[in-house]
Formats: C-alpha cells, sequence, structure tokens
C-alpha cells in the first residue's frame, strides 16, 4: 500500500486522474451481480464530493474526468444536451459534448477543436430548426430572423463570429484561452435551450 501511495505522490498530476479513471473502470467489473454499477457510481459520487470540497475544477462524469464549471452552468450543459438528445438532434448534443471532452483533456485541453465543436453544435441546430442543411449559422441568422428575435440575433452574430475567428479561421497569435472556450460553452448550451424552447411553443397545439 505505501508503495501505491509512492507512485501515486510522485506521478505527473493528470496521471493521478488516470488512476481514478482505471480504478472506476476496475470497481465497476465487480463480479457479484449488480455490484458493479453500483459500485461504480459511489466510487464517482465520492470522487465528485472531495473535488467539489477542495476546490478542485474537474469532475467525473461516467467515469471520465472533465472540467467543472460553476454548480448552474454544469446543469445548463446538462440540460442543454438532455434536450438534444430528446429531441432526436444527437448530432448538436455529440458537438456539445466533445467540445466538454476537448476541454478537458490532459495534460492539456484542445482549446480550439472546443470552440470549433462548440459552433457546429449551435449550427448543426440552427440548420435543423430551419430546415435548410447548407447554410452556415452566419446565413441563418440573416435569413431566418425568427430564430434569432430582437436583441437574441446579435448575441447568436457573436457567438457565430467567436467561433468562426478563433474556432475555423484562426489568424497568428489569435488562439482562444481557455476560460474565453468555456465562456462560449456555457453561452451555446443554454441558447440552444431556448432555441428548442422557441420552436415548441410555436409549434401548432
Amino acid at each position: 500500500m505505501r508503495e501505491a501511495y509512492e507512485l501515486i505522490e510522485s506521478c505527473e498530476w493528470w496521471m493521478v486522474f488516470q488512476v481514478a479513471e482505471a480504478i472506476h473502470a476496475r470497481v465497476g467489473r465487480n463480479n457479484l451481480p449488480g455490484a458493479g454499477p453500483i459500485l461504480a457510481a459511489q466510487y464517482e459520487a465520492a470522487i465528485n464530493e472531495f473535488c467539489l470540497m477542495h476546490g478542485i475544477g474537474w469532475r467525473m462524469a461516467l467515469g471520465q474526468f472533465e472540467r467543472r464549471g460553476a454548480i448552474l452552468e454544469d446543469k445548463l450543459l446538462r440540460d442543454a444536451e438532455e434536450q438534444l438528445r430528446a429531441t432526436g438532434r444527437q448530432t448538436s448534443a455529440n458537438e456539445l459534448q466533445k467540445a466538454i471532452s476537448d476541454l478537458s483533456k490532459m495534460p492539456s485541453p484542445d482549446i480550439t477543436g472546443a470552440v470549433q465543436h462548440t459552433g457546429a453544435a449551435i449550427e448543426c441546430l440552427a440548420r435543423d430548426l430551419c430546415g435548410d442543411p447548407t447554410l452556415t449559422l452566419g446565413e441563418i441568422i440573416k435569413k431566418h430572423n425568427r430564430l434569432f428575435p430582437g436583441a437574441y440575433r446579435k448575441l447568436a452574430e457573436g457567438i457565430w463570429g467567436i467561433a468562426s475567428n478563433q474556432g475555423r479561421h484562426l489568424i497568428e497569435g489569435g488562439e482562444p484561452n481557455i476560460d474565453q472556450a468555456m465562456l462560449l460553452v456555457g453561452v451555446v448550451a443554454p441558447l440552444c435551450s431556448f432555441l428548442l424552447r422557441q420552436q415548441t411553443d410555436q409549434s401548432p397545439t
């Protein structure tokens, strides 16, 4: 046991997370009927409680660590992904999840990738809602005013500009930082939920 502690203490910080993920996987393979998933869930809950209590900006979700934002932001992200999947928008939901995964890569996050996937999530949803799979988000904003009424048009234009300039068409020295990428994800997720609610409210009863 002491040797295990010494090995963990001597490894790189991000490897400690890999050890925890490996333990989760091993616990989940418990041979007792039904015990594996229960023990894995209990282990994950304990890990997340420890991270929260000690101000560690990560949490475990289904056995994999991801960056943890504010509690409200986390809920908005989960709600958006669940709503997208519940309405059959699997591609948009997957893009949003990929953005979170890119931000959570260790030892270094893929920030540009996260921005690209975030832009793809909202663009894919907007294409589906307007019924034109060939338009870019920028073109949809100009052509379909009902999707982004009033000030929401400015918000959508800002998101499109960030996703384009810092995700698709980078210039030298123009890479976004982790805080900017997390802010973008945190804005796009509730916007996706808003668009889905708008569609539901406007649907004939």
